[in-house]
């Protein structure tokens, strides 16, 4: 009857009113909070007694459970709601959810989906019991089934923030971006602060190509989180993808103030110096790059180029010479050695330079062959490929990286048929090193900007 209804109606009321005082209290009675909890249960099955129906004892114990996880005691808020297996099947469902939930942040899957299936079997329409079975299946990687589950929460319960939220996070995976965009534009509505919704919002545009937009919902969620240096970067990415320098070096820089150790930052900022020539800017972020990542040889090469581009020849020197050392087997290295010198009159340093650079190229190149199959050659092929054999002879063995021309034959000026033997030599040795520095000359441009491909280095975000 409907007086009836209206007095089980009251009767909850006043169950609610109870329980939601009893949790406010508990806590605040004793120093302990543990203590406040038990003495108030106590308390509670002294009215259990009267009114058996009422089961506010065992309503405070649960909460007691899921109190223990304020306090990190996860062991504790499992022992505990374990105990509800031997209570009635509205507590039992009730703790099998938050048992599950329990078991799914400790990433205990197996345990975690069997207390999943048990509160979906105690009630088909607990629709946290749902969104838990859905979170067991996107672990896994299995969206198809994980969506399944998060539209049926919604079926029970079409507000549930969680559901909504996850369905999003799945179809997203699913590469469903406009069913997930829709998803994420009805949550918007109703979470309008909420920076998760509205990053995923801009993210999808992002997946979706659909750059302006994606701009204008990473610019909302900046005006939230104003020093977030990751979303800064992702805008600041954004707009250089758009090809607006001017706004792009604007975020890349601001990201960059707010964490100074994003590699992905600082290549950006130190190629668009470099693009626009300034070349003092640029070599301070790849002196950060250096020290983030001091194993990384590509940094210190572009400090030093840096110095060079802007005439600073001693400097660029002597950091080369610093990166040899460090790194004998890098050949870029040897190849600017070789052009600074040149460039410098420091012949002798060049030759020296450029024989280790042809022994190093030498060296890799019979690397590379080693790990290739050799064909048989005819008797005529291999003598035409010796090195007497069609081509000028490499000389001794401490010579052999740099090609040496013949001399022509000494002119004899004394009459005597015969040459100082300390002459010849000194005439050789000059000779041999301006044939050698004619060769290095062609191997180094001395305009080449090559020294490395700053597209390549720029971010992909």
């Amino acid at each position: 009857s409907t007086w009836g209804s209206e007095i089980r109606e009251r009767r909850k009321e006043h169950m609610d009113i109870l329980l939601t005082a009893a949790r406010l209290i508990a806590p605040m009675i004793e120093k302990d909070w543990l203590l406040g909890f038990d003495y108030i249960i106590e308390q509670l099955r002294h009215y259990e007694l009267k009114d058996a129906s009422s089961k506010l004892a065992s309503e405070m114990e649960m909460c007691k459970a899921l109190n223990f996880l304020k306090y990190k005691k996860y062991t504790k808020a499992i022992e505990s709601l374990k105990a509800f297996e031997k209570k009635d099947q509205a507590l039992k469902a009730k703790a099998a959810t938050n048992l599950s939930y329990l078991y799914f942040l400790e990433g205990d899957i197996e345990n975690g989906q069997k207390y999943a299936d048990l509160s979906i079997a105690a009630d088909k329409y607990n629709s946290k019991a749902l969104v838990n079975r859905g979170n067991f299946y996107y672990v896994k990687q299995e969206y198809d089934k994980s969506k399944e589950f998060f539209m049926e929460a919604l079926g029970v319960e079409a507000d549930s923030i969680e559901a909504m939220f996850n369905l999003g996070l799945t179809t997203k995976q699913l590469g469903q971006y406009e069913e997930s965009l829709h998803v994420f534009r009805k949550l918007q509505s109703m979470l309008p602060d909420s920076t998760e919704v509205t990053y995923h919002i801009a993210n999808l545009h992002e997946l979706m190509v659909d750059y302006h937009n994606a701009g204008e919902w990473f610019n909302r969620l900046v005006s939230r989180v104003p020093t977030d240096p990751n979303v800064l970067a992702r805008l600041g990415a954004i707009f250089a993808k758009e090809d607006d320098e001017t706004q792009a070096f604007h975020y890349h820089l601001e990201a960059y103030r707010y964490f100074p150790v994003n590699m992905d930052v600082i290549s950006w900022l130190g190629a668009y110096f470099v693009k626009n020539e300034v070349y003092e800017k640029a070599m301070q972020f790849f002196e950060r790059a250096a020290q983030i990542q001091p194993s990384e040889v590509k940094w210190q090469l572009m400090v030093a180029s840096c110095h060079r581009r802007i005439g600073a020849y001693p400097q660029a020197k002597a950091l080369y010479e610093d990166i040899h050392k460090k790194y004998p087997e890098n050949a870029e290295c040897l190849r600017y050695l070789v052009h600074i010198c040149n460039d410098s009159g420091m012949k002798d340093e060049a030759v020296e330079f450029h024989k280790k650079l042809k022994r190093l190229e030498a060296r890799m190149n019979q690397d590379e062959l080693s790990y290739m199959p050799h064909p048989r050659h005819s008797q005529e092929e291999e003598e035409a490929a010796s090195p007497n054999g069609g081509m000028e002879d490499f000389g001794d063995t401490d010579q052999i990286d740099t090609p040496i021309l013949k001399d022509p034959p000494s002119r004899d000026t004394s009459g005597t048929g015969k040459q100082s033997t300390s002459a010849a030599r000194i005439s050789k040795r000059q000779t041999q090193q301006e044939k050698e520095l004619k060769v290095v000359s062609k191997t180094v441009d001395p305009d080449d900007e090559g020294d490395f491909d700053f597209d390549d280095m720029l971010p992909g975000m």
